[in-house]
This record gives structure tokens, C-alpha cells and sequence, in this order.
């Protein structure tokens, strides 16, 4: 601890990004259920989007998503103008549609996330693979150079 009585490892940048995906989260929800009514009339919204870690190496880009429950045949990847796009749709278990649950928290439906990504992804390289409820694409970068680039001196005017 410093002594104003902050931990030495706190963001305040990080943790307004979480706070703003929270209140997307909040709000996706909210909005989902008033268009879930049949007098709605609007194309249905996203029911969940899945979180995600970025990681970068020396050679690909790795892109962990957690899916759990999913049908691997349910979901959709896509790499397009610099944009990762991961979309799908997760069923309604049918005893989920009977009364007796006391709670009732996981989502189901369509999701649907998209990611910037970088300008030194190769599109044509990408893989993805599903297991045990988590997505990883790993995207591969466009010649990734080994050696350290000489720095430039700039001058400012």
C-alpha cells in the first residue's frame, strides 16, 4: 500500500474499462428484454456478449473467449478489414422452458462480439478451435520481424 492507501497495482484506466463494460452489459440486458416483446418490432439485439482476453506474442495475436454450453457448429468467426467478429447462438435447454427454477442467470440466445484488431494481422492465418467452453482464435501477424528496429531520432520543429 502507498500512502494515500491505494494498492501500488491499481489502474484508474483499467478500472473505468470495467466499469463502461459493465454498464454495456446493463444496458444490452435492459434493452434486450423491452425488445423481447412481441410488440417490439425491432430486429432482436445481441442476448450476451462473451468476454474476452488479448494476448500478443512474437508471431500471432491469441484471443480467448469464454462460450460455455456452446455447439461448436453454432458459432461464427470471422476476420474482416482489421475486425474480429465471433457471433453464435446458444439454445434454450427445454427443461429450462418449464416452471420450477428458483433463479434462472445464464444467458441464451444469440451473441455477438467484435474486436479490433491490429494492422499487421495476416487474415488468411487464422485459426480457432472450441474446448471445454472456451473459444481461442489465434491470429497469426504479417512477417514478424525477430530483430529489434534501429530507433529514429525525430526532431520536433
Amino acid at each position: 500500500m502507498r500512502a494515500g492507501g491505494l494498492p501500488q497495482d491499481w489502474d484508474p484506466f483499467l478500472e473505468m474499462e470495467r466499469m463502461q463494460q459493465h454498464i454495456n452489459s446493463l444496458f444490452s440486458h435492459s434493452l434486450n428484454s423491452l425488445m423481447r416483446g412481441p410488440s417490439a418490432g425491432f430486429p432482436q439485439l445481441p442476448q450476451f456478449e462473451p468476454d474476452a482476453d488479448i494476448r500478443e506474442t512474437e508471431n500471432e495475436y491469441v484471443i480467448k473467449m469464454d462460450l460455455p454450453g456452446m455447439e461448436k457448429d453454432k458459432i461464427n468467426v470471422e476476420v474482416k478489414d482489421n475486425l474480429l467478429s465471433v457471433s453464435g447462438e446458444r439454445k434454450t435447454e427445454n427443461e429450462h422452458q418449464g416452471q420450477g427454477f428458483y433463479r434462472s442467470e445464464l444467458s441464451y440466445g444469440s451473441f455477438s462480439r467484435s474486436l479490433p484488431l491490429p494492422g499487421d494481422v495476416n487474415p488468411e492465418k487464422v485459426t480457432a478451435e472450441y474446448l471445454n467452453g472456451v473459444l481461442t482464435v489465434k491470429l497469426a501477424k504479417i512477417n514478424p520481424d525477430k530483430t529489434p528496429q534501429p530507433v529514429a531520432k525525430v526532431a520536433v520543429s
